[in-house]
């Protein structure tokens, strides 16, 4: 009996044991979405990205995950995804209203897969004309696979617990198809006189053109002011020198073109020379400064002249006075 009992204890002692210990210790993956704008307008293009907020913790970073962003493709239409891997690490694929991104990371030297707290993926979108107040976006994944390399050089993997964010951005300035309906509904629902000719004349076809270059005017006014842009957003960065793949969409959502870029310092203008660009332009540009350079040199031409003239005079002058003596 005792013999039974030491086996059984023996048994669940290595079963316990064979569970491996450091997965207690993985932690939860945060992932969120975070948009470029909060509001946006017709016409107008909106970035998602996808960020893994502590892919930092993890020894070895994140081996391996299948994410699906799902979107409301009656509100906005992909152009293009930009993933911070090379495109050996990433296969996308695309169907009107999800994008599916898979990442496998295989290494056989214990390299880390993707380890940065930044953006993993930034897929940009057109806002589309569809009288929809909210484009929204929500990300799921099958799975988020971690790896360690802690025995030795043989690799363990290690599936993590994850949320599944969603975002929205409110689009502003659509008109609703009731209201142009109700518009032409009344104007037709007017009473009409035989004597009155409702031909419209130029002088009031002219204003009225006024009129309507004036409103769209002022409506693109607000519309520049009107979406707001979010300050929070992170698009993909990498190192200089680092790859990363880009892949772009047609207006049917069908993949169009599979690249891969590689990041230089001159692909993202600092804000220094980009303020000293401008004031270069501006300086060169200013009419201002051309007139008063112009002006300058006009005076000096004209005070060289009277100097020279006074000396002439002077010369003449003194010439005469001793011709007399």
């Amino acid at each position: 009996m005792k013999r039974i009992i030491t086996l059984i204890i023996t048994i669940a002692i290595l079963c316990t044991a064979s569970i491996p210990a450091f997965a207690a210790e993985m932690p939860y993956c945060r992932v969120s979405l975070t948009p470029s704008h909060l509001t946006a307008e017709v016409g107008d293009e909106i970035k998602i990205s996808l960020v893994f907020e502590n892919a930092s913790q993890y020894p070895y970073g994140l081996a391996a995950f299948c994410a699906s962003l799902a979107y409301d493709k009656d509100a906005v239409r992909l152009e293009s995804i930009k993933s911070a891997a090379p495109r050996s690490d990433v296969t996308s694929s695309n169907k009107a209203g999800l994008a599916k991104a898979l990442y496998v990371f295989a290494s056989a030297t214990a390299k880390s897969g993707f380890n940065k707290d930044t953006a993993f993926l930034t897929a940009t979108f057109t806002v589309l004309d569809s009288n929809i107040d909210k484009a929204d976006f929500s990300v799921t994944f099958d799975s988020i696979t971690v790896s360690d390399y802690t025995d030795g050089n043989r690799v363990t993997n290690y599936q993590v617990d994850f949320n599944s964010p969603t975002v929205s951005v409110d689009i502003i300035g659509n008109k609703p198809p009731s209201a142009e309906s109700a518009v032409s509904a009344s104007d037709s629902s007017q009473p009409t006189s035989n004597n009155v000719q409702s031909k419209p004349t130029a002088s009031s076809s002219s204003q009225a053109t006024d009129t309507e270059s004036v409103q769209s005017e002022v409506q693109g006014t607000v519309s520049e002011s009107s979406a707001t842009l979010n300050s929070d957003f992170t698009d993909v960065e990498q190192s200089d020198g680092d790859k990363i793949s880009v892949d772009k969409f047609d207006r049917e959502g069908n993949l169009v073109e599979e690249t891969e870029e590689e990041l230089k310092p001159t692909d993202v203008p600092t804000e220094s020379n980009s303020h000293s660009v401008q004031s270069t332009a501006s300086d060169t540009a200013s009419p201002d400064n051309a007139s008063g350079v112009a002006m300058t040199a006009m005076i000096i031409i004209i005070v060289l002249i009277a100097a020279i003239i006074s000396v002439a005079l002077a010369v003449i002058l003194i010439k005469a006075n001793k011709k007399k003596e």
